[in-house]
C-alpha cells in the first residue's frame, strides 16, 4: 500500500487535495482483502513508476511479476487526477473482482475527499460571515463618526492580523 503524506496531513484539512494535487492515496487492507505489503509514504516527487503510469494513462495499470501483482489506480475527481492508489499482493490472490472493488473504493475515496473539502470550505465561509457580522454589530452601536472609524480600524486590523491599519 502506498499513502500520501499530503492526504494524511490534509485529511482533509485537505482531504484538501485541491491545494496541492500532489497526492497518492491509500485504502485499508480489508478493502481489497489483501494481506501483503507495508504502508509507505509517498508524495508527487516519490511516486512509483506504476503510480505515474496510472496517473498519466488516467486508467488502472497492472504489473505482474512471478509471485506478486502490483496495480495502481488513478484517483480522479471532477476530471482532475489527484494522485494514485497502489497495491501489491500475492499473485495467486489477484483477480478481476479485486481490481473492480479497488476501483469502487478509489471512486468513493474521491467523493469522500471532495465532501471533506466542501465541508471545510463551508466552515471557512461560516467563520467569515460570523466575523463580518460581529464587526458590523460593533460598528452599528457607535453614534459618532470618529468612533465608527476607530472601531473599524481596530476590528479590521484584528480580523486581518495586521500590525497597522489606516483609513484615509
Amino acid at each position: 500500500y502506498h499513502l500520501s503524506s499530503e492526504l494524511v496531513s490534509g485529511t482533509y484539512r485537505r482531504l484538501g487535495i485541491d491545494e496541492s494535487r500532489d497526492v497518492s492515496l491509500h485504502e485499508s487492507q480489508d478493502a481489497v482483502d489483501a494481506q501483503a505489503g507495508k504502508v509507505s509514504i509517498y508524495n508527487r516527487h516519490t511516486w512509483t513508476s506504476l503510480q505515474e503510469q496510472a496517473i498519466n494513462a488516467r486508467k488502472p495499470v497492472v504489473h505482474r511479476e512471478e509471485d506478486v501483482v502490483s496495480f495502481a489506480l488513478p484517483v480522479i475527481l471532477r476530471g482532475d487526477v489527484l494522485g494514485a492508489v497502489e497495491w501489491t499482493i500475492e499473485a495467486h490472490r489477484f483477480n478481476q473482482n479485486m481490481l473492480i472493488t479497488a476501483q469502487e473504493l478509489v471512486e468513493r475515496l474521491s467523493i469522500a475527499a471532495d465532501n471533506a473539502q466542501l465541508f471545510e470550505q463551508s466552515q471557512r465561509l461560516v467563520e467569515r460571515e460570523r466575523l463580518i457580522n460581529e464587526i458590523t454589530r460593533k460598528l452599528a452601536i457607535q453614534t459618532d463618526v470618529r468612533q465608527i472609524l476607530q472601531v473599524a480600524v481596530r476590528e479590521l486590523g484584528q480580523a486581518l492580523g495586521t500590525t497597522e491599519t489606516n483609513i484615509t
